[in-house]
C-alpha cells in the first residue's frame, strides 16, 4: 500500500519548515513593536471664518447663559461680536471652566478667549492680549449683618474668604495671608456660600459682584471695600497668532471710534467708559 500524506517525509519536512518560518525571533518582535514617532501638529492660527471662542458664562454682566434661549450673552459677547464684524470672522462661543481656560487656549481647543480676563505678566507668558477694553477693581463683599465690622482687609484675620478659582481675585486673596482662602468654580457660587455662612467674605471683581447683589437682594450681602486693586481686561489668543490679535485690535479701535463701544458699555453699566478706554487704552499698562 502507498504511504499516507501524514507519513510522507517530504510533507513532514515541509510542515516543520513552515512552523519554524512562522515563529518570529525575539529581536524581530521587538523591532516590530516599536511605534513610529508621530509629530503632533501645532494649532493653526485662523483669522477668518468661524473662530471658536472660550468663555466662562457664569460671570454676569460680562457673560452668562440666557435661561430662556440657552444662548451665551453679555457685555463681552456683544463687544466681541461687534469687533468680529469689523475684523471679518464669526465667533462661535463655548462655555468652558475658567480655571483651565488659558491652558486649553494654548492647546488649540479654541482660537480666542474673552471672559473678563485680567491682563497680567504671568498670563502674557503664554498668550497675547488685545488692547484693554475694561477697567476693573477687586471688592470685598460680606453679609449685610457684618458690614460694620468687616470694613477692611485687616478685619479678615482668622476668617474664611471665598474666591473664584483661577482668578486674579484668588491670587490677590492668597497674597494677603492671615485668613483661609476657599475656592469656588464661579463667583455666584462663592456669593451663595457667603450668604449661607460657609465663608465670611468674598473677594471678586466689582462689576459681577455688584450685578449679583443687585439681582439677588435676598442674599443680604453688602460691599464694604471697593478698589482693593485696579486691573484691565483684554481679549486673548495664542502667542503665535499675531495676525489675529492685530485684527482684533483694529476691530476694537473701529468699534471705539464709531461709538459702538460706548453704547454697549452704557447698556450694561449705566455710565460712560473711562477716558483712557475710549481712547483705545492709551496710557494704560502695555498689553504684551
Amino acid at each position: 500500500a502507498e504511504p499516507t500524506a501524514e507519513a510522507t517525509p517530504e510533507v513532514v519536512a515541509t510542515v516543520e519548515a513552515t512552523v519554524v518560518a512562522a515563529e518570529p525571533t525575539a529581536e524581530a518582535t521587538a523591532v516590530a513593536a516599536e511605534p513610529t514617532p508621530t509629530a503632533v501638529p501645532s494649532p493653526v492660527c485662523r483669522t477668518t471664518g468661524e473662530l471658536i471662542v472660550g468663555t466662562d458664562a457664569a460671570y454676569p454682566p460680562f457673560e452668562n447663559v440666557n435661561t430662556e434661549t440657552g444662548e451665551i450673552e453679555g457685555f463681552d459677547i456683544e463687544l466681541l461680536n461687534a469687533i468680529a464684524a469689523k475684523a471679518g470672522f464669526t465667533p462661535v462661543y463655548q462655555n468652558v471652566p475658567f480655571d483651565t481656560i488659558f491652558t486649553n487656549l494654548a492647546a488649540g481647543q479654541y482660537d480666542i478667549v474673552i471672559s473678563a480676563t485680567t491682563i497680567t505678566e504671568e498670563r502674557q507668558q503664554t498668550v497675547l492680549f488685545s488692547n484693554p477694553y475694561f477697567a476693573a477693581a477687586q471688592v470685598l463683599t460680606v453679609r449685610a449683618a457684618d458690614a460694620e465690622t468687616l470694613k477692611s482687609v485687616e478685619a479678615l484675620a482668622g476668617k474664611k474668604v471665598g474666591v473664584q478659582k483661577g482668578t486674579t481675585g484668588a491670587d490677590y486673596a492668597k497674597s494677603l495671608g492671615g485668613f483661609d482662602v476657599v475656592e469656588y468654580e464661579t463667583t455666584p457660587e462663592a456669593m451663595r456660600a457667603l450668604a449661607n455662612g460657609d465663608v465670611d467674605a468674598v473677594i471678586a471683581d466689582d462689576a459681577p459682584s455688584k450685578t449679583i447683589l443687585l439681582n439677588n437682594p435676598e442674599l443680604n450681602l453688602a460691599i464694604t471695600v471697593e478698589a482693593l486693586t485696579v486691573e484691565y481686561y483684554g481679549i486673548s489668543v495664542r502667542r503665535e497668532c499675531t495676525e489675529l490679535i492685530e485684527a482684533i485690535n483694529a476691530g476694537l479701535a473701529e468699534v471705539i471710534k464709531e461709538g459702538t463701544y460706548a453704547e454697549i458699555y452704557r447698556k450694561y453699566f449705566g455710565v460712560d467708559p473711562i477716558k483712557e478706554l475710549q481712547e483705545g487704552g492709551q496710557g494704560l499698562p502695555s498689553q504684551n
